[in-house]
């Protein structure tokens, strides 16, 4: 487990591979990462490798606004040459045995992220931490690596159903706003 690098970097991101880059805190969302939020690193500056992020690392927020603190997400795929900032945490799991996809399922719901959120700590809504001891000491619920597999897929398959549910709902806002400036257009002449 660690904490990367925050140096001074241009707000804009890194525009390819070859320029590399420092995740903002905003690439970590709830189950998602997001490459693409990054800041670009000075060509003044060197790199610093052991900070770049690679498929499979978990990574959590540890710094920042209290609804922004404790958020984790699993990076799947990620570009080449992007540094984590010292306002992330970042972890590989050491067992086969265990799903690094349920993992970080259970860091975003349930006991393990309602500990995460009673460890939070600071002085100020807009100010708060939570430690890499606490995350390590996160309770999380450990069945075999079988079942951690059948809650990913049934999870997956929700996600899936709630995707088309707001697929529908926009298809059929989109109808009601053409059947509205049909009837205005209707009663106008």
């Amino acid at each position: 487990m660690d904490a990367g690098w925050s140096p001074s970097c241009s707000p804009e991101p890194s525009p390819n591979e070859n320029i590399w880059g420092v995740l903002k805190t905003t690439a970590v969302q709830s189950l998602e990462y997001r490459e693409q939020e990054n800041k670009t690193l000075p060509s003044s500056k060197l790199p610093r490798p052991q900070y770049e992020v690679h498929d499979g690392d978990i990574l959590v927020t540890r710094a920042g606004p209290k609804n922004r603190v404790g958020v984790s997400c699993l990076v799947e795929k990620t570009r080449s040459k992007l540094m984590i900032s010292d306002k992330i945490i970042r972890f590989h799991l050491i067992s086969d045995e265990i799903s690094a996809k349920y993992i970080s399922l259970c860091l975003n719901c349930g006991v393990t992220a309602d500990y995460l959120e009673a460890s939070k700590s600071g002085m100020a809504e807009s100010q708060m931490n939570i430690s890499q001891e606490n995350l390590r000491s996160a309770p999380v619920a450990l069945p075999p690596t079988a079942i951690q597999l059948k809650v990913i897929s049934t999870i997956e398959d929700f996600f899936k159903v709630c995707d088309q549910l707001k697929s529908r709902l926009q298809a059929a806002q989109q109808t009601q706003l053409h059947l509205a400036d049909a009837l205005t257009e209707a009663a106008l002449n």
